[in-house]
């Protein structure tokens, strides 16, 4: 492996972009309730090393081991593709790795690599806790908010953060950013806490996490061992690869579902001032993001989206038998007629309830979906 030593401007630049954003990184998790252990952090940067590796196709890498890898022709490329501020962008994202690494004094845990709460044991077959998707997700959005500026990557990973941050909106009590601040922390549960609100299982939660990473990182580890159970080769199986992972994907937007309708459930107990059109534009704008992740454009879809259908209707079904407007017209009356108005920086409710921040939340959101009519889920 060819590396080199970077030029001094180049090195400058580099610990210029670390040492600006991973301080305003830390003062915003705290914003956002969580207490990062800062010696942990400055003992990371402490050990971390910065080298020149040519030619290579990542703008930019943080290893486990606490090197950063940079290139200059990857910094010229990454500008030219997305401009100006690109090159500054990546190096944010990985400073925000920086945050999640452990550290040199953790070396005495059982793990191999720790990014936030997604762990990686090199004794284990089979890494239920190793979810790269996540702190990937999480870094590139922790950048978007830092920064102003897009997303460069990870568009994937993007949609289903998304979407956590959707299902945690009318918890009132957390704050909008909560699921990115969680990912920063070292505890696998308290994302789960957060979810579901303790309601649903640790196992189910694990569960979606796990799949979520087979479905939007395919590992060759799952691959390997569905092989070796079902005697099915998911690369050369097209039909059998889409029965698994479409399958698999409404079991995991079933799981949202349920988190979904927790905290909905919740909000409406609290006494907060929802009105009919805020809680119509929850639900449309929740369904039409999960439409986004499901497909409902042929028939044989339905089989793979059974999980998804038939706990999301049992969920709504119990809002819609339970709710009134206030001119007493049934719910389910009104949302069969409700034409939310889709229009860039515009939502289409009240939500006197919300905070700034879950605002832009539901805005993010609306955004993500690219279209002018929401459509709904069957």
């Amino acid at each position: 492996m060819l590396v080199e030593v970077p030029d001094t401007a180049r090195l400058h630049e580099v610990c210029e972009v670390i040492t600006r954003y991973v301080p305003m990184a830390l003062e915003w998790l705290e914003e956002q309730g969580v207490e990062i252990d800062r010696e942990r952090v400055c003992c990371t940067l402490s050990d971390l090393k910065i080298i020149e590796k040519p030619g290579m196709l990542n703008f930019a890498t943080v290893t486990k081991e606490r090197i950063l890898y940079i290139s200059e022709n990857s910094a010229d490329i990454v500008t030219n593709l997305y401009g100006e501020n690109a090159y500054r962008d990546t190096l944010v994202h990985e400073a925000m790795h920086l945050i999640q690494l452990g550290c040199p004094c953790e070396a005495e845990n059982d793990w191999d690599r720790r990014a936030g709460i997604a762990y990686s044991y090199p004794d284990f077959e089979e890494n239920s806790l190793d979810w790269s998707w996540f702190p990937e997700g999480i870094a590139e959005h922790t950048m978007s908010l830092l920064t102003g500026d897009e997303p460069i990557t990870y568009a994937s990973y993007l949609r289903y953060l998304r979407t956590f941050h959707l299902v945690t909106v009318p918890d009132t009590t957390s704050k909008a950013h909560a699921v990115d601040a969680i990912g920063y922390e070292g505890d696998p549960r308290a994302l789960f806490s957060l979810l579901s609100d303790d309601v649903l299982s640790e196992t189910e939660m694990l569960s979606m996490m796990t799949s979520l990473s087979v479905l939007l990182d395919e590992p060759d580890a799952f691959i390997h061992k569905y092989q070796a159970i079902s005697g099915t080769d998911l690369t050369s199986n097209r039909e059998a690869h889409e029965t698994v992972m479409y399958s698999m994907e409404a079991d995991v937007c079933a799981t949202l579902a349920k988190c979904f309708y927790v905290h909905l459930g919740q909000l409406l107990s609290s006494g907060a001032d929802v009105t009919a059109e805020d809680l119509a534009f929850l639900l449309n704008l929740f369904e039409s993001t999960v439409e986004r992740h499901l497909s409902f454009t042929k028939e044989e879809y339905d089989l793979y989206n059974y999980s998804f259908t038939e706990t999301y209707t049992a969920l709504r079904e119990i809002v819609f038998c339970s709710l009134q407007t206030s001119d007493g017209t049934d719910f389910a009356e009104f949302y069969a007629s409700y034409c939310p108005v889709c229009e860039p920086g515009v939502l289409n409710a009240s939500l006197s309830w919300l905070d700034a921040e879950g605002r832009d939340v539901l805005l993010e959101a609306v955004e993500a979906l690219e279209y002018t009519a929401f459509p709904k889920v069957p």
